[in-house]
């Protein structure tokens, strides 16, 4: 309980969305179960680097998703052009 708080916190800080932050730590933690949930000082650092990971990945979906809207609109936006 005490690493999931943890987790979801700096994933939030990174993608600035609790609730998006929070499926991201419970998406974690699903990979840390499959790949043999590890014990100690090394899942606390697997699931920290796990999460930051995730986190930049989130980040830049985020930002290529708003990037291509942005053309989008702009293209909808524009007139047609007929000769």
């Amino acid at each position: 309980r005490a690493h999931y708080e943890r987790i979801a916190r700096v994933i939030g800080r990174v993608v600035r969305d609790q609730a998006r932050a929070e499926e991201l730590a419970a998406d974690v933690f699903v990979k840390w179960q499959r790949n043999g949930g590890q014990s100690g000082d090394l899942a606390e650092g697997w699931l920290y680097r796990t999460a930051v990971r995730g986190a930049i990945d989130e980040w830049r979906r985020q930002a290529r998703r708003e990037r291509f809207e942005g053309l989008f609109s702009a293209s909808c936006e524009a007139p047609l052009v007929t000769t």
